[in-house]
Order: structure tokens, then C-alpha cells, then sequence
């Protein structure tokens, strides 16, 4: 994820990488390397809030501040929507919302 591609282009290889689409907001530097997930606006499943990232760069280091942002949001407003709209399997996807557990994976015991 830190190398040039033809969408980056050529250019200096980037050391922070920002990506989304597992649902769990996570950060890990290596190496002087920072791997972002920003987490989701709609469906997260590290909390029931939606998250997302605010990079600013740091007035005396070299170094970017990460924050990690949560924000309720009215989840019922959207399944509501879900079953408006017929969207298939509804009620574990409500589940998924309202539990921040995705639907796949079965509770520990």
C-alpha cells in the first residue's frame, strides 16, 4: 500500500495511507509508515457511532495529528430506510447496526 501505482502516479512514496471498508476504525505506524483505516460513517463495527479521520499536520514535527472522530447517528432512521427501500435481509443488517457485531460472525461464549 506504500508504493506509487499508475492511479498515484510517480512521485514521492507515500508514508501515510488512509483506506476504508472494514468497518473498524485502526491506525499502525512502522517504520515511519502510518496505515489508517478511517473506520465508517454508517456502519461501523468497532462502535455504534459513526467514525471518521481528521489528518492536520503538526506545526513542529514532521509528522501528521490523527483524531479519530465519533458521532451518533440515528441508526433506526436508517434501517428504517433499509426496509423501505427492499433491501434484502434486513433484520440481521439491523442487528449488525444496532450491535456494532457483524452478522457473519457468531458471539463468543
Amino acid at each position: 500500500m506504500f508504493l506509487n501505482t499508475e492511479l498515484t502516479g510517480e512521485g514521492p512514496l507515500p508514508n501515510v495511507v488512509c483506506y476504508g471498508d472494514i468497518h473498524s476504525a485502526y491506525t499502525k505506524t512502522v517504520d515511519g509508515r502510518t496505515l489508517i483505516n478511517v473506520g465508517s460513517v454508517g456502519n461501523a463495527l468497532d462502535e455504534t457511532t459513526a467514525s471518521y479521520v481528521i489528518l492536520t499536520p503538526a506545526a513542529d514535527r514532521p509528522e501528521l495529528q490523527i483524531e479519530f472522530v465519533r458521532v451518533p447517528y440515528d441508526r433506526e432512521a436508517e434501517i428504517a430506510v433499509a426496509v423501505a427501500s427492499g433491501m434484502p435481509a434486513t433484520e440481521p443488517y439491523a442487528i449488525e447496526l444496532r450491535t456494532a457485531v457483524y452478522r457473519g460472525l457468531q458471539p463468543q461464549r
